[in-house]
């Protein structure tokens, strides 16, 4: 008889079977792992003219070197100026806040970019209780010789899963969470752009105030002078009534010119403080003796109106939002097709601490799917069909 080598060769050809389902489940697998759905994204493509007063901007001449473009303001050169700024980026609140909406952003992009790898769960448990002998287990085992109602339960197990991503979804969704990181990131930096254009347009309209408000005063001191010297003439008999009444006037104009000018002053003084994030008047006493207009630096020059149109905050922003947009249509797309995940639950289950880590301990457990009778520690979910609601758009409106 033969039947030693007959179940040989069976157990071997099952093997040899067993290796090829799992060498084509792998490549199957790695196939499908590449067949991302969804649109691919383009960048949008734009051509703009060059700029009308380019030339006439290139011939300005200045006496002050052209500053760096990420520090444009230290080409005035005032030192109030530069304090005024750094104080702002250091003290505003809409900059805080947009930075920590930044910092939020890029958390959820690692949180996104990390349900593609593997999950591992350690846990670990003691439990400590006294039996009831009037339940029904206490009833039946306290007739057992032994039995103590006193027990513990030591509980160790490690759990891991991984959602296979063979249609792109969880990668769709990564490269959205970027995207939105991204315009986040755009979104910090015209803030910052606009609170550093704000603080300066507010520096320099308060000395420009603080000048005007000055040539105000001289001219109602000359306006007075004069006056006075038409009113004598009015009395030697050498002027009229009438030119006394039209110098009045100008002085009466001269002097109703400052209350505008001196609310806007203190306007400026408290759009300042606000946009250092402090209470209107902190600061206003620090640029209260006037001081001269700064002069305008010199510009660099003018690059290509698609360079300058795409180094926009808010233009980058959008333009990651849309890219945002269009991965999360592949990560719809996706959710159609099945969802295959492996997981699976190591442990050890021991009443005293000496004997957890045994053989007789230990307990593997792979979570079966539901409505069957074998355990598996592949689970899967079938694409089924839904009617599209009026809010959601069916699959061939998306693949259009």
């Amino acid at each position: 008889m033969n039947t030693p080598s007959i179940g040989f060769r069976s157990r071997q050809r099952t093997r040899r079977s067993m290796a090829q389902v799992i060498a084509v489940s792998v490549w199957s697998l790695s196939f499908l792992a590449g067949c991302a759905v969804g649109p691919k994204y383009q960048r949008p493509i734009v051509k703009l003219q060059p700029y009308h007063n380019a030339p006439a901007i290139d011939a300005r001449t200045t006496q002050t070197a052209i500053p760096q473009l990420d520090a444009w303001w230290k080409g005035f050169q005032d030192p109030d100026l530069d304090r005024i700024i750094q104080r702002a980026l250091d003290q505003n609140l809409d900059l805080a806040a947009a930075m920590t909406r930044v910092q939020q952003s890029r958390a959820i992009a690692r949180q996104m970019g990390a349900r593609n790898k593997p999950q591992a769960n350690l846990s670990a448990q003691d439990t400590s209780f006294r039996q009831s002998l009037q339940s029904p287990f206490g009833r039946a085992a306290s007739h057992i010789t032994g039995f103590d109602r006193n027990q513990n339960y030591y509980d160790l197990g490690v759990q891991a899963s991984w959602e296979l991503d063979l249609f792109g979804e969880l990668k769709s969704g990564a490269i959205a969470a970027t995207a939105e990181a991204q315009a986040a990131e755009a979104a910090g930096s015209g803030t910052r752009i606009s609170l550093i254009a704000d603080s300066a347009d507010a520096y320099l309209q308060v000395r420009g105030f603080q000048q005007r408000i000055h040539y105000a005063l001289d001219q109602i001191d000359k306006d007075e002078h004069l006056l006075a010297l038409v009113r004598q003439r009015f009395d030697a008999g050498v002027a009229s009534k009438r030119e006394v009444e039209q110098v009045e006037a100008l002085l009466h104009q001269a002097k109703a010119s400052v209350p505008p000018l001196r609310i806007g002053l203190e306007t400026q003084l408290n759009r300042l403080d606000v946009l250092m994030g402090a209470q209107p008047g902190t600061y206003a006493n620090e640029l209260s003796t006037p001081g001269k207009i700064p002069d305008i630096p010199a510009l660099t020059g003018l690059p290509n109106p698609v360079d300058t149109l795409r180094r926009r905050p808010d233009i980058i922003a959008a333009e990651r939002e849309l890219a945002a947009s269009n991965a999360r249509i592949g990560a719809a797309i996706a959710g159609y097709y099945p969802h295959i995940s492996l997981s699976a639950l190591l442990g050890y289950e021991s009443v005293t601490p000496s004997s957890l880590f045994r053989n007789a301990t230990f307990q593997p457990h792979c979570p079966p799917p539901r409505n069957a009778k074998r355990r598996s520690c592949v689970r899967w979910k079938r694409w089924k069909h839904r009617e599209p609601s009026p809010s959601r758009p069916t699959r061939q409106e998306q693949l259009r």
